[in-house]
């Protein structure tokens, strides 16, 4: 008796709504793998006859009239956004609903955002078919959006609208000593945000223009801010100053030892990554952070392919340090002992090793992505002729 025939499919989408009774009549072993599958009542009864592995990350019950769009990045709902019949919608990354959109987001069966979501409260009523695998960001009606963490200057004031009420969504920034705060609470202006930070010499005034709802942080006059990770040279000193305030991780380098004591205050929202040597001498600094980091070994920073092996140990017999590199493999023999005693990797994307060495790396390693092994999955030995395998961004069975 002649095998059967194998289907295999590998796809984005499978629109399996038109499906015929027979389809999969000549098949023994069907697999489906999709991130969408998209089913009616009909069509599920008739997948539900054969013996299908399926692999599917949403399954959507939907009839065969509605249209199933995916979006990849950032998408809008806007006023003018037409639809010419129901639809269900995916969107990979972060998706914004505009005011005055309720009409338009009742066209939507459903929608699916892997990422994030914002919108205006009175449009959260009309969201009963979202669903978000991400974050929810909502802010009042009329708010005027600022960025997500808004760093208010001199400027500022000379394009407020009096009376108006803005928003941002992580945090309010007031640092600067020539913003005239007193000028901007005499607008009527006020601020919807999760976090305040403030000059001391400026809370007095700024405070009424933040519900009590918001977090206050009060931080030393004559602070200049850094939105980002940064090291501690002469040219980060020459920008910034020596009153700091910084939303990021700090790294200290060889030359930073030197440049301590020209440190009055400093705020790092984030990590200091320092060796073992520069531990005393930046203690001594007026710093506030929330975790002080010690690198093992010698700073190897921002590669983008990096092969570990004996003879880099032998390089750096400190031991090595990775940070911000992309994809670093480890030879395989290099000992676990070694990697725990004089190895460790930060904020990188990859690290390929053995089997042997897996457990030891994850336990020297922060903010790693991936950490595995580089074999490819067993794909077997199988005759491959009499074997359909498809691979599609959409597929309709």
């Amino acid at each position: 008796m002649e095998e059967k025939r194998s289907f295999v499919l590998e796809c984005e989408i499978c629109d399996a709504r038109k499906i015929r009774e027979n389809r999969f009549d000549d098949y023994g072993k069907i697999c489906i793998n999709a991130e969408f599958l998209l089913l009616d009542e009909r069509s599920k009864a008739i997948l539900d006859t054969y013996p299908i592995k399926l692999h599917v990350e949403n399954t959507i019950m939907t009839e065969e009239d509605v249209d199933f769009q995916v979006q990849n990045g950032s998408f809008t709902i806007a006023k003018g956004t037409a639809l010419s019949r129901p639809t269900y919608l995916c969107v990979n990354g972060r998706m914004e609903i505009e005011p005055g959109t309720e009409e338009i987001l009742k066209s939507y069966i459903g929608i699916i955002v892997n990422g994030k979501v914002i919108c205006p409260k009175s449009l959260v009523p009309y969201l009963t078919g979202l669903s978000v695998n991400g974050a929810m960001q909502v802010y009042s009606d009329g708010c005027i959006r600022l960025k997500n963490t808004a760093v208010l200057d001199r400027y500022f004031g000379l394009r407020i609208k009096p009376g108006a009420r803005y928003y941002a969504a992580r945090k309010v920034v007031m640092l600067d000593a020539s913003l005239d705060v007193e000028a901007l609470a005499a607008a009527k202006i006020s601020f919807e945000t999760k976090k305040a930070v403030v000059a001391e010499g400026l809370v007095r005034a700024a405070l009424p223009m933040f519900d009590e709802s918001t977090e206050l942080e009060v931080i030393a006059d004559g602070c200049s801010y850094v939105s980002d990770d940064a090291v501690l040279d002469k040219a980060f000193i020459k920008k910034n100053g020596s009153r700091i305030y910084m939303d990021g991780n700090l790294r200290l380098e060889e030359e930073s030892t030197s440049l301590l004591p020209q440190i009055e205050k400093l705020y790092v929202n984030g990590d200091v990554v320092l060796a073992e040597e520069q531990k005393d001498a930046f203690l001594e600094v007026d710093a506030v952070y929330e975790k002080l980091q010690v690198q093992k070994g010698d700073l190897i920073v921002g590669q983008l392919e990096l092969i570990v092996d004996q003879a880099m140990f032998a390089e750096h017999p400190n031991g090595i340090y990775l940070n911000d590199c992309v994809s670093v493999k480890i030879d395989e023999a290099v000992t676990p002992e070694q990697i725990l005693d004089r190895f460790c990797a930060v904020d990188c994307v990859e690290i390929v090793c053995s089997e042997a060495q897996r457990s030891a790396v994850i336990a020297v390693s922060k903010d790693v992505n991936q950490i595995h092994t580089g074999k490819e999955e067993d794909k077997g030995t199988s005759d491959h002729r009499n074997k359909s395998r498809i691979h599609a961004e959409k597929y309709i069975l």
